[in-house]
């Protein structure tokens, strides 16, 4: 599976704002690897959810719910 494919991933309103609170230096990265996870899954939205999985399995931060 090519992330870089045609395929245009959306993001919901809230996990936009929640990426532009992550910091610059690895912002890039996270969307980067979100929307490679989302394509993996098959999805065509990257979701809060989705981010928080996510989050938590690259930064151990799971147990923080908002």
């Amino acid at each position: 599976l090519n992330p870089s494919s045609e395929e245009r991933i959306e993001w919901e309103p809230e996990a936009e704002r929640r990426l532009e609170k992550v910091p610059a230096a690895v912002r890039a990265m996270a969307k980067v690897e979100l929307e490679r996870t989302a394509v993996e899954r098959g999805m065509n939205v990257v979701t809060v959810p989705l981010m928080e999985e996510v989050k938590a399995k690259y930064f151990g931060m799971g147990a923080q719910r908002t």
